[in-house]
Formats: structure tokens, sequence, C-alpha cells
């Protein structure tokens, strides 16, 4: 399998028809017929149904043009990369879940950017699992999660910095007229929780019994349109503090939880792996920021 196949490929399903992607890639219709057919026939799966004017993607060649752009996206980030090993430049891939670590890492960009102007910052906001996912594809350099990270894969700094978890309610809540919220408060009522198995399971921990279905409203992974639903009275959310002030929305109360319920921060990258020289300056200043 080559690289321009799988080039081809994605120029196929753009456009959902063969003469059509024949004539963007200045091929013949027929060769691009044939190496569609012998993709499938290298992979031993139907990647395409076709009718008599449109080509529609079956579930594996979905799955195949997902990880064609991936390898393809590899590719250019190692050649680009390769190109600028004798100067500190190019680019570097962060993955962020929604912290209050945040902050460090815009210290750490700021410096990076004084220090070597050719660099560039690419962020990617997701959960923990597509953090991961993306750091094991090679398409991130680092990752910044909130434990518990199971670390056995990665290196990893632990930053001195903590999220503390609390609940995000309406403003008609009665719970608003509390300084704080314990299991007793909240035990058995309808709420919104992190879709993240790890953090459904502290909470878990912290009201001393499993979450029952009846008791799950919904889920989220990113806080934003989860406080809109709160806005809209439509449950309370469990979520992490000091990142209600970058949620847009109005009249909305959060309220720590009672014992406290606090996450520590790792800064985690892949083991084994050669880094970049933007992604080595990158550590270097983040291991120089935090005294490590």
């Amino acid at each position: 399998m080559e690289l321009q196949e799988l080039s081809n490929f994605i120029a196929i399903a753009e456009t959902g028809n063969i003469t059509k992607a024949a004539k963007r890639l200045h091929i013949s219709q027929p060769a691009l017929s044939r190496q569609l057919q012998s993709l499938e026939k290298e992979l031993g799966v139907k990647l395409a149904e076709r009718d008599s004017r449109h080509l529609y993607l079956t579930e594996n060649g979905n799955y195949f043009l997902q990880r064609a752009k991936e390898v393809l996206a590899m590719v250019d980030k190692t050649k680009y990369e390769l190109h600028s090993q004798n100067i500190v430049s190019g680019d570097v891939y962060l993955g962020c879940g929604e912290t209050q670590a945040m902050h460090l890492m815009a210290k750490v960009t700021k410096m990076m950017r004084e220090r070597y102007p050719e660099t560039y910052i690419h962020l990617f906001s997701g959960s923990g699992d597509q953090l991961r996912y993306k750091l094991q594809a090679g398409l991130l350099d680092f990752a910044l999660l909130i434990d518990p990270t199971d670390t056995k894969n990665y290196d990893f700094l632990s930053l001195n910095a903590s999220d503390t978890w609390g609940i995000l309610m309406h403003p008609t809540n009665p719970l608003t007229s509390k300084k704080v919220i314990t299991p007793a408060d909240v035990d058995g009522i309808p709420s919104i929780f992190p879709r993240q198995k790890y953090n459904f399971s502290q909470i878990e921990n912290w009201l001393g019994h499993p979450i029952s279905d009846d008791q799950i409203i919904g889920t989220y992974n990113l806080l934003f349109n989860a406080a809109v639903m709160v806005q809209e009275d439509v449950g309370m959310v469990y979520c992490l503090d000091r990142l209600i002030n970058i949620v847009n929305v109005a009249d909305l109360v959060y309220r720590p939880l009672s014992p406290a319920l606090t996450t520590g921060i790792n800064f985690i990258w892949l083991k084994n792996r050669t880094l970049s020289s933007a992604a080595a300056a990158f550590l270097e200043i983040m291991q120089e920021v935090i005294g490590r």
C-alpha cells in the first residue's frame, strides 16, 4: 500500500464519485477504479458501494478514511520536523483537557514564542480518551490530563496544581443556599455527569455508592454545552472549578463538594519517542517553569 493510494482514496471519499476524483487527481477513471479494487482486495474488506451516479463508503470505508488521513498527517508532520531539526523551529501539538492548568500552558507557550519565534503551538481540546488516542497515533506531542492518569505508556511531569470538583447549578436550585455540597445533599438527584469513566468513578467514590441509571440525565466531555443545559435548568452538572469563568453563559452558581474532591494534573508524552526540536524546547521550558 502506497501513500499515494491513501491520498487517492481520500479524494474518492471527498468527491463521492470516481470520475470526479480522477479529474481532480489527473489520472484516468479506469486506473482509479482499479486502484480502489486493489485496495479492497489487499485489505480484504469492501470500502465503498456504488450506484450509477454516486459512491458511498461502507463502515469499513469510513474507518479506513479516518486512518488514511491520520497516516498522511503524521507523514507531513514528520517531514516538517526533519526539515527543521537544525534549528529550533516548527510545530508543537498540544492536547488539553479542561483544566485550570491551561494558564501554565499559556505561560510556557509565551516563553517559547519569545525565545523561538519560528515555532508554532497547535492546541487540540478533547477528553482524556481522545488525547491518549492521538498521542498513541503520533498526532500529538504532549497532552495535559487530570488524574487519575495511567502513565505506564508515558513519560510525565506531575504539575504543582490541582482541580477541585463541584456542582454547577441553576440559580433557582435550593442548593445554592449552601456554601458546600455534601453527598447527602445530592444523593439520588438526577444530574449531568462527566463522560470519562475515571472521573465518573471519582464521583461515585465521593458519593459512597454506584450511580444508578435513573440518576443520570446525560453526560458531557467538555463543559461549555453542559453549562448551557444548566442555564436552561435541565439539571445540575458535576464539574471542575475555575473553568466557570471561561464558560460564556450567565446566571450560573457553582458550589464545591465537601469533603473536597480534588484531582492532580499531569503533563504527559509518549515513552521512547524522539521529540522534534520544537517539542524538545517546549518540554525544556516546561521543566524550567515548574522547577524540574
